[in-house]
């Protein structure tokens, strides 16, 4: 399973990270090891809500 986390200007990290730490479990604990996952956005980086900089590993990725 693939899976994009789509990112974008003025999130709530906070909201993000409580999903991406949930979901994410799922390969380390061992549920589906086949699991994997990236950052997704339509720029290089992004800025949260609070001025927090992520970088994006892919810039409009084709998700189909």
């Amino acid at each position: 399973m693939k899976i994009a986390f789509i990112l974008f200007d003025q999130m709530t990290t906070l909201d993000f990270v409580g999903f991406y730490d949930a979901v994410t479990r799922l390969k380390t604990m061992g549920f589906n090891e086949n699991l994997s996952w990236d950052l997704c956005g339509t720029k290089d980086e992004i800025n949260d809500d609070r001025g927090i900089t992520v970088k994006i590993q892919e810039v409009s990725p084709d998700l189909s």
